[in-house]
């Protein structure tokens, strides 16, 4: 839903199914403006990718927000 909503208001998306995935995408593409996780993806989740983030200077400066639907009661 924010992918098909970010693109009609003429930004430029990349998708990832996972942390890991999102790394190798980061790698192999521009960098973005931003970075939009959600705190509960599977395979790495958003705590582990920004301890990963944060290690590589070549992502480390890339804004982060980090989201979910999950409610926490």
């Amino acid at each position: 839903m924010l992918s098909r909503l970010f693109t009609e208001e003429g930004f430029n998306v990349l998708l990832a199914e996972n942390g890991k995935v999102a790394l190798d995408v980061l790698q192999a593409n521009k960098k973005p403006d931003l970075i939009l996780l959600d705190l509960f993806m599977p395979e790495m989740d958003a705590v582990g990718f920004r301890k990963v983030q944060e290690m590589n200077p070549a992502i480390s400066s890339i804004p982060v927000i980090v989201m979910s639907t999950d409610r926490m009661v």
